[in-house]
């Protein structure tokens, strides 16, 4: 906080009256690197995390740095899977992170 605060207040003045509550941290984790480059991961997760619920979990991630391009199109094809329970209708180019974690 010390090194950010004096940082942000050049661009935010009001930032530095701001009371402190706590700070998280995550990790970035790539997208495996394809032919086609490191696309987005999206899939259905039923056969990964198992039947634990009638309700279906889908993967949106690894946008990275291109999140901005990417988000549109993983948002609309992803969309369209779930609204027909058919993965399939995602392309296997953004689905290829499946068999790349069963052959390990």
């Amino acid at each position: 906080m010390e090194e950010l605060l004096p940082k942000a207040s050049a661009v935010y003045p009001g930032i530095s009256k701001w009371d402190y509550v706590r700070a998280r941290a995550g990790i970035r984790a790539m997208p495996p690197l394809t032919a086609n480059g490191s696309l987005p991961l999206l899939g259905c997760l039923n056969d990964v995390i198992g039947e634990r619920s009638n309700s279906a979990f889908w993967l949106v991630g690894g946008l990275g740095a291109r999140g901005l391009l990417y988000h549109g199109l993983a948002g609309k094809l992803t969309a369209k899977a779930v609204i027909s329970s058919d993965e399939n209708m995602i392309p296997s180019e953004f689905t290829c992170w499946k068999a790349v974690k069963a052959s390990r």
